[in-house]
């Protein structure tokens, strides 16, 4: 059972008590600033970087928890609470992947032939592997995009394709999933990136090989029952 989700500020981070997260309820906090001043590094660095620390890269699966659980408190009747929410929102999750990557612990290794594997907390010891078809030919998310449940879901955790698009169009405008469209003669591998491009799309993106990355570090403890 879900308990009552509250925001507080520290001076620097944004902490969220009792969001849903893979069935449970957990905490966490968001930090203000970027990671080692902004650097940018490999996933595996970054992995390196966080690996003996409590802070730590967040999977595509948390970021997708924290966002939709402020979507469902957006109507907070506590005005602080919601003027709080809407801080985060802006700092937070509503970035351009140019100045903040979106960078997540998520990585998909595409493979010549199906299914290929979503790795979620790559690298540290709770990682995690989901088995499953990642080709689309789709980018843009509607309500009725439903094929793309099972690709969605092994990256966010959820199959309702339309709670999705009504999430992130909420969250900033036109949800787009970029993901290979077509199989690979060799493996290759993918990091996970979410974020804000350009002027009018909120990206799920996992078909960029980029060089490295800024990152946002998180905090995530189950709570207590």
């Amino acid at each position: 059972m879900s308990k009552k989700f509250i925001i507080e500020e520290l001076p620097d981070r944004y902490r969220l008590l009792n969001v849903l997260y893979q069935g449970e309820n957990w905490n966490f906090d968001w930090f203000k600033k970027l990671l080692d001043n902004g650097a940018e590094h490999h996933l595996e660095d970054w992995i390196k970087i966080t690996k003996n620390s409590e802070v730590k890269i967040p999977n595509s699966r948390m970021v997708h928890a924290n966002i939709t659980t402020l979507y469902n408190n957006r109507n907070n009747p506590k005005t602080a609470q919601k003027e709080l929410l809407e801080e985060v929102v802006k700092d937070i999750f509503r970035r351009n992947i140019r100045e903040n990557s979106g960078l997540t612990s998520s990585r998909i290794i595409y493979e010549p032939q199906a299914p290929d594997t979503v790795i979620h907390n790559f690298g540290y010891e709770n990682q995690f592997s989901i088995q499953q078809d990642m080709i689309s030919r789709a980018w843009e998310i509607k309500e009725n995009s439903h094929w793309l449940a099972l690709p969605i879901n092994a990256l966010v955790g959820t199959t309702n394709v339309s709670e999705v698009f009504q999430i992130y169009n909420w969250l900033y405008k036109k949800p787009c999933i970029y993901l290979l469209n077509q199989r690979v003669k060799d493996q290759c591998f993918v990091d996970v990136v979410m974020g804000i491009y350009d002027t009018d799309k909120f990206l799920i993106l996992a078909n960029n090989d980029m060089s490295s990355y800024n990152a946002r570090g998180v905090v995530a403890i189950k709570a207590r029952k």
